[in-house]
């Protein structure tokens, strides 16, 4: 199993940031139920990866982070995208979320939490009727 994540020409940080020379980062937080191996591809040609355009015929090259890992099926692949000012990158853990009456491996069920020094927040993506249903609760920690 394989996730991707493109970045313009900013700095990519192994493990799980990318950041500009301005002022944002953006973290990038798998759900944290596997072992996720890590690589930062750029300027690859076989295959091709790692590259940006802004113009017909232009080639940059652009740092790509490549998620890989072992899974048996079915699986879901939940990341989270968290931004954050550049000089206070924050700790971000995402976790499954157990709802009770419902299988871990569930594929019709996303359920994370999300947790930061400040925050605790959940996230419940119900798929199993006609109609989703989504719920997300955000705590801050006293």
């Amino acid at each position: 199993m394989e996730d991707c994540f493109a970045h313009l020409p900013w700095r990519a940080v192994p493990g799980k940031t990318a950041r500009n020379d301005r002022a944002a980062g953006l973290m990038i937080v798998p759900l944290s139920d596997g072992n996720w191996q890590r690589e930062i591809v750029t300027g690859k040609t076989d295959p091709i990866q790692g590259w940006a355009s802004f113009v017909s015929g232009e080639k940059i090259p652009a740092p790509v982070l490549r998620l890989t890992r072992q899974a048996h099926t079915p699986v879901q692949i939940c990341t989270v995208l968290y931004p954050y000012r550049v000089g206070a990158e924050p700790s971000v853990q995402v976790s499954p979320l157990p709802i009770e009456g419902r299988a871990a491996n569930d594929p019709t069920l996303t359920a994370i939490r999300i947790e930061t020094p400040e925050r605790v927040d959940e996230l419940i993506i119900d798929r199993a009727e006609t109609q989703a249903r989504v719920e997300f609760k955000s705590e801050k920690k006293v």
